[in-house]
């Protein structure tokens, strides 16, 4: 008598995927004029607003961002690097 279970080849493929080595492909973005970023927030923990407006041309907000850099410096130098909470994947149906 045999122990192995024969499972159907969707099961296996389903089952082993997860057992490949992948990588994921993080974008990383910091800004943006498009409205992503409403105006007037602020920051996880902090207190300043983004120093830029969502009607601000590129240069323009790319400037107020740098000079506004002593509010949201700290909380990118704090750890030195980026950390990620977490990632969420989706089965696209």
């Amino acid at each position: 008598m045999s122990s192995a279970v024969s499972l159907p080849p969707c099961y296996l493929h389903e089952l082993f995927a997860c057992l490949l080595q992948f990588h994921f492909l993080v974008n990383v973005a910091v800004g943006g004029l498009n409205g992503f970023i409403p105006d007037g927030v602020t920051n996880r923990g902090g207190a300043e607003p983004k120093p830029w407006t969502n009607n601000q041309d590129f240069g323009s907000a790319t400037n107020d961002f740098w000079d506004a850099r002593d509010d949201w410096y700290k909380w990118w130098a704090d750890a030195g690097y980026m950390e990620v909470d977490y990632i969420r994947v989706y089965e696209q149906v």
